[in-house]
């Protein structure tokens, strides 16, 4: 009997269509600036979210055990808000513009975080992290905005740019914010680091400029400004591009977010207790450092390889780099991983937020941003949900193992998943030199 098969949708015959690039040079000064206030609002996350597990044992959890359940259902708690918003975000976006949606995230994210310490029990805490996750998302928001406004031969360009500078802040975050835990204490580096997400989002407030023009005030779609025949967003979503870099994107969000939520534990049983703040800054910063190094060389390694063999390779990298984690016997070796693991890490994001801005119209990014972004929150929901319950009956060292796994799994998915044709026509865009 014949095997029935049922079609993938795929993106291929919509690749050649023309999209003009920007009308001004709009672009020229809102995406320096839009990336210099993202590394800005991650600045101030890093001031906040490595320490959290931290400000539990502060606020009365002092068993070992329920500490680690309490750390991961509070990370998971953020990023099922995120998740479930997202989308929601993501419509907004497409039809009040995008950057609105940046100055929710970094303003609204910057209070959450200054009322964080001011919480006086967990419960208090989780309940806010659940209105913080609703609230943020800085990078799809930004992401969406970039790509809306940079024309398609520095799409790769502008993601890498972008992806630096949240890498950088996330690098300069937790090292200032380490410091700052262990001579001031939680709660003031808490409002510290809400103050900076707010400057952030002062400094987009001020100097960035959208060109947006509402669905409603053109008579079809065709009628926006640089945008292309309508797509149907099911099209765009259930492509096997779109589902292959979602895979990849949850498990990245899964294994990083996961081990982020056990990584000031894991140092204080490694026999760091009395710096756990400082060492988790560092570990956490020298991770960013070198993602942020290979994310500003993403475009040539990419030239090279072509994107896909490039994605795969870094996926299974970073897999990798788990295991060494999951048996060092200091924080010296576990320092290095991270630092090697981010040099992996750096190629992953860029290569899929290029994908997406290249395969998908304009009138739809914000949207198809948000959709991503869910799949972002879910990753990063579960998986500390999952490590935290791990850690509890089995023992920190196990998590990492399980995260190579999961990790591993997201590589096969996108070495089976993606669409060959669509990402060798994303590799092949011409780019100015």
């Amino acid at each position: 009997m014949r095997r029935l098969r049922w079609p993938r949708p795929s993106l291929t015959p919509f690749l050649g269509r023309p999209e003009p690039d920007a009308a001004d040079n709009v672009w020229r000064t809102t995406v320096p600036v839009l990336a210099l206030a993202l590394a800005l609002a991650f600045a101030g996350l890093g001031f906040v979210m490595p320490f959290l597990p931290l400000y539990l044992q502060e606020l009365g959890v002092r068993d070992p055990s329920d500490v680690r359940v309490w750390s991961g259902v509070m990370a998971g708690a953020g990023s099922l808000g995120f998740a479930v918003s997202a989308p929601l975000w993501g419509v907004v976006a497409d039809r009040v513009g995008r950057k609105p949606m940046v100055l929710r995230a970094m303003g609204l994210g910057g209070v959450a975080a200054i009322a964080a310490a001011f919480v006086a029990d967990p419960t208090q805490l989780i309940v806010l992290r659940i209105l913080h996750g609703f609230v943020i998302g800085p990078a799809t928001a930004s992401f969406a905005l970039a790509s809306s406004v940079m024309p398609r031969a520095n799409l790769l360009r502008a993601m890498g740019l972008m992806q630096v500078s949240m890498l950088v802040g996330q690098s300069l975050g937790p090292f200032a914010g380490g410091l700052s835990a262990d001579f001031f204490g939680i709660r003031p580096t808490l409002v510290l680091g809400g103050a900076i997400q707010i400057g952030g989002a002062a400094l987009v407030l001020a100097f960035v400029r959208e060109n947006f023009t509402r669905r409603g005030a053109a008579r079809t779609l065709a009628d926006l400004p640089g945008a292309m025949p309508a797509l149907p967003l099911r099209r765009v979503v259930m492509s096997a591009t779109f589902t292959a870099i979602m895979g990849a994107q949850v498990a990245l969000m899964f294994s990083q977010n996961a081990a982020g939520a056990v990584m000031p534990l894991y140092v204080q049983e490694l026999g760091e207790p009395a710096r756990a703040s400082s060492y988790t800054g560092f570990i956490q910063g020298a991770f960013s450092v070198c993602a942020g190094a290979a994310a500003l060389s993403a475009g040539r390694v990419v030239d090279r390889f072509t994107l896909k063999p490039t994605l795969i390779a870094a996926i299974t990298g970073m897999a990798l780099l788990f295991i060494p984690q999951a048996f060092a016997p200091n924080v010296w070796v576990l320092l290095g991983s991270r630092a090697a693991q981010g040099a992996f890490a750096g190629f992953i994001s860029p290569s899929i937020q290029t994908v997406i801005g290249f395969v998908t119209p304009q009138e739809r990014r914000g949207t198809v941003y948000g959709i991503m972004g869910a799949a972002t929150g879910s990753g990063a929901t579960v998986g500390p949900l999952v490590t935290g319950a791990v850690a509890a009956w089995v023992g920190l060292p196990s998590v990492f193992v399980v995260l190579a796994g999961i990790a591993l799994i997201g590589a096969l998915w996108v070495a089976l998943r993606l669409d060959r044709a669509a990402v060798a026509a994303a590799s092949s865009a011409p780019r100015p030199r």
